[in-house]
Parts: C-alpha cells; structure tokens; sequence
C-alpha cells in the first residue's frame, strides 16, 4: 500500500479523534431530550420537567425559560426553534400528556396549540419551516388491534390545524395490528414535497417506512397557491431494517445527507459497549440494501448527524462518541483533551450541530477545528 496515503489516513484518524465537546453551563440538572440549533448562534433544547433552554450566543450562554405549573410535570422530547424567538415544544405520552407548545416572544409566554385527543404517544416533530411540520406518534395500548395505525399528522400553517393522515391512509396500519414501538425518525422537505422516514418495532422485527406527503396536482395557478390550499396526497412504502437482533436491539436514529444517504445507528440498548451491529448506511439505490461498516461505532449509539461543510458523521450514545471522514464508513472513538474532567462523562442522547445534550442538564459544544 502507499506510503503517503496510509500517512494521511493515520493523520485523519488522529485528527478526529482528537476533537472534543466544551460542556456548556445550562443552570439545570434535568434530562435534556431534545435540542434545536438554527446556526447563527441560535438553539432551543428541551426535556424533563417542562425544561426549555435557549442560546443566542452560540452557547456561551443559556437562558432556562420560565413555565407555568402546567408544564412542569410534562417530557419534553422533541422541540424545533425558527428563530430566536420563536419555538414549537413536544411532549410526549400517553393522552393528553402528548401536547405541542409555541412561542413567539423568546420563551416569556407559551400558548398550547394541540393536546392528543386519544390515547397515543406522540415521538416527535420535525419542520421545514415556520409553517409545515410533521408530527409523528404511536398508537395506545388500549387502542382496538383493527385500528393500530402509526399516528403521522402535517400542519401546513406553523402548528394552528393539523390533518391527522393516520385516519385516511390504510397504509399506516400495522402488521397484526401488533403494539409498535417507534425507535427513530428523521424528516426532508424538498421543494413541495415533505419526507418522513422513521423505524418501527413490533413483534414481526423492524422495518423503515418512507412517508412521502405531496400535491396530487402541479398548479401553474398566478398568483401560485400557497401549499396549504393544495390537494395532498400520502405515499407510504416500507423496507427491511437493518440492525435488529432482537427485541433489546435494533435501530435507535437515522440522519439522512443531501446527496440521498441514510445513516442508521442503534445496536443493543442492553448491553451498550457491545459494537455488534451499531450502524448501517444505505447505498444510493435505495433503502432495499445496505452496508454495514467495516469499523462501526463503539457500542450503543441514540444519535446521528452529518456535518455537510466539513463532511464528516458524527453519533454519540452512552458510552461516548464516535465520527466518521470517509463516509461513514470506517469510525473513530472520539476523546477528550486531558484535563477536561468536566466533559469526560461520555454520556449523550441527542444531537444538533455543533451541540449534543445528554443527562443532568449536560450539554456540550463540538470543537470543529481538528475535523477541519
């Protein structure tokens, strides 16, 4: 092999791993779930207790928003920030702890725009803009086996009314009706179209549903109707996942790129050190075949992200982080800079660049300078 390029392979490698997160001071000790950054310095995190954090200064400061006695009780999985003062928060559970918050006066007053009407369990949220989102949810256990649907409704005006597809689209019924557990999930709105893929578990194994959400028709219309005006239709297709060895293992987050690959990471929530099994990516043929990597992640992964300027991947999970130069295709343990004793503890949940968020109020900033 040539000398040169086994050289600069060993300097990418060391470059990577050399890099390291700067543990933020957040002002709280509850789990943060979820976080947001919008770039420019702005991001939102969410999680236990009602908590809601906001940085507009890329970190250096984090501000925990006041919340009325109401919210306090609520997780708050999931949050999409569209500017520094405007927010949308999720809960989740069973019922109506499953509700949606917004601001528009940087986290000062919270008006409810949705609470969950049944007994489902909503996941997630993820929005193209200030207006269309998509909000994804699994069905109650109380809920009849002939009517076990995935719950996936779309707002077309920043979360006001929201069209429930579960209730039109037989597609979005489950195998035998069987109690499903949704493991990841991760939206794309090109153009007019919003894409969803997400995991689902139940007692058949784990597949990867792609939802595409469209206009039936194209209107050359002067002026165009705006999006919420046009007639939508849903396509659902469903694929084989990769990583399932089990009912403790399988698929824990996805991140797609812009170039069309998906990267799926999780492995055995039981046994998190072990790296069988922790990431596959799928081919550019489509999500009926996939790779699994020559050098995987390091154990049990919850979180995936790809930074395109810089391209690298990057996945962190309970016992640390790991990132990737060459297309995710061989992974390197991430560590810390001695010294930074602060930081050590490997433990993270979630991700949104250059910030990941993880137990006790922890969340840290990505030092980028050695992926460079």
């Amino acid at each position: 092999m040539n000398r040169s390029f086994v050289c600069l392979v060993f300097f990418a490698v060391l470059r990577a791993t050399q890099a390291q997160w700067t543990l933020q001071i957040t002002h709280t000790t509850s789990d943060i779930e979820g976080i947001h950054s919008l770039g420019g310095g702005i991001a939102w995190a969410s999680g236990k207790n009602g908590s809601v954090l906001r940085t507009i200064d890329d970190g250096t400061t984090w501000h925990v928003c006041a919340a009325p006695d109401e919210i306090k009780t609520l997780d708050f999985v999931s949050i999409q920030g569209f500017t520094a003062d405007t927010a949308i928060v999720m809960s989740s559970g069973p019922g109506d702890r499953s509700r949606l918050y917004k601001t528009i006066d940087g986290c000062r007053t919270w008006r409810i725009i949705l609470t969950n009407p049944k007994n489902d369990s909503w996941v997630g949220i993820k929005f193209a803009d200030a207006e269309r989102g998509l909000l994804i949810g699994e069905p109650g256990a109380d809920t009849s086996a002939m009517g076990r649907r995935i719950i996936l409704e779309e707002t077309y005006d920043g979360g006001d009314t929201w069209r429930a597809w579960q209730d039109e689209t037989p597609a979005l019924a489950l195998r035998n009706g069987s109690p499903v557990s949704i493991t990841a999930f991760a939206a794309t709105f090109p153009d007019r179209y919003g894409q969803m893929l997400f995991a689902a578990r139940d007692s058949m194994g784990t597949r990867i549903y792609q939802v595409v959400s469209s206009p039936s028709f194209v209107c050359d219309c002067m002026p165009p109707l705006p999006l919420r005006g046009l007639i939508k239709q849903l396509r659902v297709s469903s694929y084989s996942a990769p990583l399932y060895t089990g009912p403790d293992a399988g698929i824990a987050a996805m991140a797609l790129t812009t170039y069309g690959r998906l990267m799926v990471v999780g492995g055995n929530s039981k046994n998190p050190d072990s790296p069988i099994n922790t990431a596959a990516l799928s081919r550019q043929s489509g999500m009926g075949r996939w790779d699994l990597l020559e050098v995987p992640p390091h154990g049990y992964r919850s979180a995936v992200a790809y930074e395109p300027l810089h391209k690298f991947w990057i996945t962190v999970g309970p016992n640390g982080t790991d990132v990737s130069t060459d297309d995710g295709i061989h992974w390197h343990a991430l560590q810390n800079n001695v010294g930074s004793s602060p930081a050590s503890d490997p433990q993270w949940t979630s991700l949104s660049l250059p910030f990941a968020a993880g137990p006790h109020g922890r969340i840290g900033k990505l030092d980028y300078d050695p992926l460079k």
